[in-house]
């Protein structure tokens, strides 16, 4: 079995307990407008440029069989995925490496034996490896034999995922994962379908399938104004918290970091208003107040 994945990212801190390697698999059942890995959003291998690399020596056009290259800003709107990827020839020579795939299959074995180097380093902190995406619960057939193998290791495992996927993939994979890492997104309904392309009911059923298994969960609410940080939501918000009797939350902010790689794809990053210091520090002082819960502001 394999998987399609983008990144392997070792010595994480930020994706659950202890020391991580984080595994990024490609493919999204949504859609946020300030994603910060756009790459994993298309479940099929995509094409880049990096143009700040691109030295226009014209390299690609001239070694192109396809002809489908007619000045290096075409990479990023290749549409002969399948004949390309098994040429790869514009990749290949490319001089400053400045065309790539995001997207890649690796097999199971292959990605065992990486995991495997770190083992070492998981064990005084309860760390382990982190399945992030992208939206892993869409790949979870292919998931679960890596995950079986991970068990028999004795490796922690997370997920890390936003719950908008069947019910079905849950039920394949949560017997052998130790937490989930839930992000809290748009909880109004309309608004959800509308700017995100989620169903708010699919969430809402993975977690009440998450709570009856007793399963380890960490929610986490990313503040993007005025998408998610708004009155309503933060009322919302505050009702899910007391609905399902949320004890700690990770809040953060979005982050210009991925910038660039919306513009390797040919896209137009978003741009939203900014959240201060002082915004993120009096929502959780809030939360914290009338909630009595902890919050953690991560810094990522």
């Amino acid at each position: 079995m394999s998987l399609q994945i983008t990144n392997v990212q070792r010595f994480n801190l930020y994706d659950g307990p202890g020391i991580r390697t984080t595994i990024f698999l490609k493919g999204c059942s949504v859609q946020c407008p300030w994603c910060c890995n756009p790459e994993n959003i298309q479940r099929e291998p995509e094409f880049y440029l990096k143009q700040e690399d691109c030295i226009n020596c014209k390299e690609c056009q001239k070694i192109c069989p396809q002809k489908l290259i007619k000045k290096p800003e075409d990479i990023p709107q290749i549409t002969e995925t399948l004949k390309c990827l098994e040429c790869r020839k514009c990749v290949e020579n490319c001089p400053t490496n400045a065309i790539g795939i995001y997207g890649e299959t690796t097999t199971n074995k292959n990605l065992l034996n990486l995991i495997k180097k770190d083992k070492e380093y998981y064990q005084p902190d309860n760390g382990g490896v982190t399945f992030s995406g992208g939206e892993p619960l869409l790949q979870a057939s292919q998931l679960v034999d890596i995950l079986k193998e991970l068990k028999k290791e004795n490796i922690h495992i997370a997920v890390e995922t936003s719950l908008f996927a069947p019910l079905k993939s849950l039920k394949k994979i949560e017997n052998m994962v130790d937490l989930f890492l839930v992000d809290i997104k748009i909880l109004n309904e309309e608004n959800c379908r509308e700017i995100i392309k989620g169903n708010l009911k699919e969430f809402k059923m993975n977690i009440e399938e998450l709570k009856s298994q007793k399963k380890d969960l960490i929610f986490r609410f990313p503040l993007i104004k005025p998408l998610t940080f708004n009155k309503e939501n933060i009322k919302l918000l505050y009702n899910f918290i007391q609905e399902h009797n949320i004890e700690y939350l990770e809040i953060f902010k979005a982050h210009n970091l991925a910038s660039n790689k919306y513009v390797s794809l040919g896209l137009k990053p978003e741009k939203y208003e900014k959240i201060t210091q002082k915004e993120l520090k009096n929502l959780k002082t809030t939360l914290e107040n009338d909630l009595k819960i902890k919050i953690k502001i991560l810094n990522i």
